[in-house]
């Protein structure tokens, strides 16, 4: 699990709602595109119940700014992972939100996961390298 105190201060920073914004004065267009949803990654989410709490973060930052959007979430983990598991977590922690669609991809995040443009936001809540 995410210690707290780390997961308070990635949130109380910022650092997402920056992403956001960053990525929407770059491209205001991308976020008026009708029927295209906002695409966020997960590298590394295990069960999913850690990131729940930034996938809120970026799910209201992202409706701040595009209301409307729909927002596509990928949890991408080892082909081990037990996928049902990931997506009735993430889902259950968010049921305040419409239109968020959940998906599990068990693929090593080294290879490559999605054709070029496809991902507005990625991110890897926690790592551990050997």
């Amino acid at each position: 699990a995410v210690p707290q105190k780390m997961l308070r201060g990635v949130l109380e920073q910022g650092y997402l709602k920056t992403a956001v914004q960053e990525h929407y004065n770059e491209d205001p267009v991308r976020f008026q595109e009708t029927g295209k949803p906002y695409v966020v990654v997960d590298l590394g989410c295990a069960d999913g119940k850690n990131s729940v709490p930034i996938y809120r973060e970026i799910i209201r930052t992202v409706r701040t700014v595009a209301p409307t959007i729909a927002i596509n979430i990928y949890g991408v983990d080892l082909p081990e992972g037990n996928f049902g598991q990931v997506i009735a977590n993430t889902l259950s922690g968010l049921t305040k939100f419409e239109e968020v669609y959940v998906y599990a991809i068990g693929r090593s995040f080294f290879d490559r996961l999605f054709a070029d443009n496809q991902v507005d936001l990625f991110f890897s809540n926690q790592g551990l390298n050997w």
